[in-house]
């Protein structure tokens, strides 16, 4: 992969937005040679970001209390799903004023967007977020996380983000110059 796919991931494999990403790179001075090959395969994803929500039902107590699960869970997920995990998972015990609300809560940012986990141990819950501006696999993620704390039953949807976002050529413009440190060139904006 070029550099470009991995500095933009938000970005990976849509066609058009890699098409109007080389002009724009080529207009701010950027390397237009750093695009690879694997943008030309064409696409039918139209959405910016996918979002998937897990409501998890009748886990072990134990495993919902266990603050190095939740972390390792945060911890070696996003790499398993494709993700770019930018900074170590935080993960903490929070205690509520109604006492069976306390439980454990953890994030992770990932270069695509964060995943989070939100567990009630004295109700059996957790939730699950996970959200990324690049595509993967949804079903897959539900059963690793449906293993993963031993949930019994679970409901999930997958929400598309972004389906009307404002401007996909400035959003893109910000991002190469912000990821290459590129500045306008004389009569662009």
């Amino acid at each position: 992969m070029g550099i470009l796919i991995q500095a933009l991931p938000c970005f990976q494999g849509r066609l058009s937005e890699a098409r109007a990403g080389a002009k724009l790179i080529a207009q701010i001075g950027g390397p237009v040679s750093a695009l690879p090959s694997a943008l030309e395969a064409p696409t039918d994803l139209e959405t910016i970001s996918l979002h998937l929500v897990i409501d998890g039902y009748e886990a072990a107590p134990s495993s919902l209390k266990d603050v190095d699960l939740v972390h390792d869970f945060l911890d070696w997920f996003p790499d398993r799903i494709g993700m770019t995990r930018i900074a170590p998972p935080q993960v903490y015990t929070y205690r509520s004023r109604k006492e069976e609300d306390w439980g454990v809560s953890g994030f992770v940012l990932i270069a695509e967007s964060h995943i989070t986990v939100h567990t009630f141990p004295d109700r059996s819950y957790l939730n699950v977020d996970i959200f990324s501006c690049r595509e993967f696999d949804a079903a897959e993620s539900l059963d690793i996380v449906k293993g993963w704390f031993g949930l019994e039953r679970t409901e999930s949807r997958v929400l598309e983000r972004g389906l009307q976002y404002l401007d996909t050529t400035e959003a893109y413009t910000g991002m190469v110059r912000e990821r290459f440190g590129l500045q306008p060139s004389k009569g662009s904006s």
